[in-house]
């Protein structure tokens, strides 16, 4: 079951798509074992940030698609659109990497206010630009309990796309010619490219207290696969909790039935043990690898 959402950020709309499980939590069973929605009648939740110039479906309606999957399992799901994107309220040209994480929070008070929600058991997952935005809200955020990257950006100067502009916008800031930058007829204001210059999702990720998936094709000529790799050693660093999940040939998001339906799979897998699936009744936490 789905529901259209509305919820705010500073005085602007944010839409949104809620799907709920389609049975209730009890019903939900492992081999063996019992759910962590049984001790307490409530579900665990998953909220979905889409990727720069994307928007809550994204492509091939993957976002559509892996929030069934969950419902289906007995997750809850949020899908919704950056303030400027999609179906949200502002201007695009306006949007910053900050005003995203600063929309992803809201998103995420909005999914712990749902009466069905076990606020104990919150999860998140991000596309290219959102996977950054979720390794920083999972470094400021101790509500998020498990996280998914896909294709996720770990360092913005290492990305061809958004590095170019970067140093353009640096080469002519002294004469002030440059307040916004076309960049493949989407246009960004000098504020979204400083962001970008001082962004560090990979040392945000090291504050990450929750389980990390990092999924990337290793064909991804948008955000190559070492981004994965810096998000990796990051995480070790410091004794987290992490999986790597490598697809053989794959693009940027995952455009064919085979990778598509092993990415889905594997990210609902992952959301069902470090979510779903408890010992006793606590949630799956802690440091070390899974």
């Amino acid at each position: 079951m789905r529901d259209p959402v509305t919820f705010s950020n500073n005085g602007q709309k944010i839409i949104g798509v809620l799907h709920r499980p389609d049975n209730p939590p009890h019903i939900n069973s492992k081999p063996g074992g019992e759910t962590g929605s049984k001790a307490n009648g409530k579900a665990p939740g998953v909220i979905l940030f889409h990727g720069f110039t994307g928007q809550k479906v994204e492509a091939h309606r993957i976002f559509v698609k892996l929030a069934e999957m969950l419902a289906s399992r007995g997750i809850w799901t949020l899908r919704f659109d950056f303030r400027g994107s999609g179906d949200s309220e502002g201007d695009f040209s306006e949007m910053t990497l900050e005003g995203e994480i600063s929309d992803a929070i809201v998103a995420l008070d909005f999914m712990c206010s749902q009466d069905g929600i076990d606020h104990g058991r919150v999860g998140i997952l991000g596309l290219s630009m959102g996977g950054a935005v979720a390794a920083c809200v999972g470094g400021r955020d101790p509500r998020v309990k498990s996280m998914v990257l896909w294709s996720a950006v770990a360092d913005f100067a290492r990305v061809p796309l958004f590095a170019d502009n970067v140093k353009l916008l640096h080469e002519l800031n002294g004469n002030g010619q440059l307040n916004e930058v076309d960049l493949e007829g989407d246009v960004v204001g000098r504020n979204f490219l400083l962001g970008l210059a001082e962004a560090k999702p990979y040392e945000e990720i090291k504050k990450v207290k929750a389980p990390v998936l990092i999924v990337h094709g290793d064909a991804d000529a948008t955000v190559p696969v070492s981004h994965s790799q810096i998000f990796e050693r990051a995480i070790r660093e410091v004794g987290g909790k992490v999986e790597v999940y490598i697809l053989p040939g794959a693009d940027h998001t995952y455009n064919s039935r085979e990778w598509e339906s092993r990415v889905l799979e594997k990210s609902v897998e992952w959301f069902e043990k470090t979510l779903l699936y408890l010992e006793g009744s606590q949630p799956v936490q802690g440091r070390g690898d899974l």
